[in-house]
């Protein structure tokens, strides 16, 4: 077996899907110089002429795309000495072409044989708009923006970017609440909806661009579909062992799909154009001694799948394995309720936080992965049933939770909260709604509702009207603003609370964290702040290990287990 070292070096390095090579940009005035390192070892390098000003620019950004003819071009975005933002076509053997974009936005798409760049505006808390303008004047512009989205067939309309060919795109629509899947024209404007919702990615196959990959989010397991746009049929492509696929690189004989699963462990997915799937083991093995995990609805339901009445709410079961002695249901003794970020996220069967699901469940530890009132992936009324009224809504969900870890014989005071996030708000929050819990350990938690809703509308102007009309902010009590210092302190003696947070968090704060902790500690309440030098999510390899052990030692802290877990890989 033989290696080939690739020098990347240069302004940009590419890797240049279509091409299974990767590519280096040397934007040296009046010329750039494009080479390009093939997988199979064969180097090339050509140059194109810049026109006049050139010298001012500075590359920030570079996308691959196909010419009419079927070779690939470059899109290049440059700023000027005024910061002024150009985009640069570049194509062997022709002159380079500058535009000045008509919207704001980052270039997600060209399209050679329409003539037509995409770019995606980013709205904060909001879908993003999708702007396709010409980039030139012989091709009349289609796309104008509205008061709330990119106007597409005469109305307003927000979707997120999936993939595009010389002609069309595909995009998820009305996200979050309903993310289905359509076909954008590029060059009429027309819009197609597919269906196919919840849709979670989609890429075309590169030499049958009549078809496309399609992974869809159901109970929270991802499933693969070859869809075929033509006739827009799915047949569904067999992944077992896979609960989360995530869609890495596609190249003329398919797609490449990495899935993950706390009981699969990690493999590599290569889907081919006829739908062919192989596959091959990842870094983390399989757990053998770990049962599936199950999707159910807790509390009052009419069927498995849907909840008309009050009290139900989704979640996955991780059960831990039954002991050689015991009936083939095990019987844990201690349960952990894990709480995703968002709000507006799901739970899926993956190698969440980091595999420490596989570590709680070797303790004898039951994890309920709950998709709380407030998650997508279960269509609006359950995504907006919440809002402005989270202590109630979580209540109910939290009670949903007790009832099945009564069931099973777990006593609340052996149950505790885990979170990250606004997961982490929830768990903080839910240990003041139910007192008899073990306690929390929440991850950079939103820490002050009001306080964190004017950051993020001096960062945006798009953020004001998302916390409004989600959150009470202008609540009389900290009781009805919920997510406030003055309430989430008034837990119990009893209750032991961890926070893990970054220093250098962008998102949440952790000055709002530490001053809770403090807070809390002045009341002589259990509660610990551990903090690290990472952001918002671990940064390093070191510190996504220190974070997860930290986490890890809590729960075990918090619900006085002995730490008889095995390692997650070999």
């Amino acid at each position: 077996m033989s290696t080939l070292r690739i020098a990347l070096d240069g302004d940009a390095a590419l890797y240049t899907q279509a091409d299974e090579a990767f590519t280096c940009f040397h934007l040296d005035p009046p010329s750039l110089t494009v080479e390009e390192h093939h997988l199979d070892g064969k180097e090339d390098a050509w140059q194109v002429a810049l026109p006049d000003g050139a010298s001012s620019w500075t590359l920030t950004d570079v996308l691959a795309a196909r010419t009419e003819t079927g070779s690939t071009c470059y899109l290049l975005t440059v700023q000027d000495a005024d910061e002024a933002v150009l985009l640069i076509r570049a194509a062997r053997g022709a002159a380079v072409r500058v535009h000045s974009p008509l919207n704001p936005g980052e270039v997600v798409h060209w399209a050679d044989a329409a003539d037509v760049v995409v770019l995606r505006e980013d709205q904060g808390p909001w879908p993003p708009l999708l702007h396709a303008e010409p980039f030139s004047t012989t091709v009349r512009p289609f796309s104008t923006t509205g008061a709330r989205g990119t106007t597409i067939n005469g109305s307003p309309h927000r979707a997120t970017w999936l993939d595009g060919t010389a002609h069309q795109a595909l995009i998820a629509g009305n996200v979050p609440e309903k993310p289905s899947l359509a076909v954008w024209d590029l060059v009429s404007g027309g819009l197609r909806d597919l269906g196919h919702a919840p849709v979670s990615d989609a890429r075309f196959f590169l030499d049958t661009p009549d078809h496309a990959l399609l992974i869809t989010t159901r109970q929270g397991i991802d499933r693969a579909h070859r869809l075929d746009l033509t006739r827009n049929a799915v047949t569904e492509i067999p992944t077992p062992g896979s609960g989360r696929l995530q869609m890495r690189t596609t190249a003329p004989h398919g797609i490449g799909l990495h899935g993950l699963s706390t009981t699969g462990g990690t493999r590599t997915w290569w889907i081919g154009p006829d739908g062919d799937a192989q596959q091959c083991p990842g870094a983390v093995p399989p757990d053998p001694d770990l049962p599936p995990i199950t999707h159910t609805w807790l509390g009052t339901h009419t069927s498995p799948d849907t909840h008309t009445l009050p009290g139900a709410v989704p979640a996955l079961i991780h059960n831990p394995p039954a002991h050689p002695t015991s009936p083939p249901t095990s019987h844990p003794t201690s349960a952990v309720i894990s709480l995703h970020g968002g709000p507006e996220s799901l739970e899926r069967d993956e190698l969440r936080w980091d595999g420490l699901y596989r570590h709680l469940l070797h303790d004898d530890t039951l994890v309920i992965a709950l998709n709380y009132t407030g998650s997508t992936g279960y269509g609006a009324e359950h995504l907006r049933a919440p809002w402005r009224r989270w202590s109630k809504s979580f209540a109910a969900d939290l009670a949903s939770c007790l009832a099945l870890t009564r069931e099973r014989g777990i006593p609340p005071h052996r149950t505790a909260l885990l979170g990250g996030s606004f997961g982490g708000s929830l768990a903080l929050l839910g240990c003041v709604l139910e007192p008899s819990l073990a306690g929390a350990v929440a991850s950079a938690p939103m820490a002050d509702i009001v306080r964190q809703a004017a950051r993020a509308g001096e960062a945006s102007p798009h953020y004001p009207a998302w916390f409004a009309e989600r959150y009470s902010l202008t609540a009389a009590t900290p009781a009805e603003r919920a997510f406030d210092p003055a309430h989430l302190t008034t837990t119990t003696p009893r209750q032991r609370i961890t926070i893990l947070h970054g220093e250098n968090d962008e998102v949440t704060s952790y000055q709002d964290s530490a001053a809770l902790v403090a807070r809390a500690l002045a009341k002589k309440l259990p509660w610990t702040l551990l903090s690290d030098a990472s952001g918002h999510t671990p940064d390093t390899a070191a510190t996504a290990r220190l974070r997860h052990d930290r986490t890890l030692q809590s729960l075990r802290e918090t619900l006085a287990l002995d730490g008889r877990s095995r390692p997650l890989g070999p």
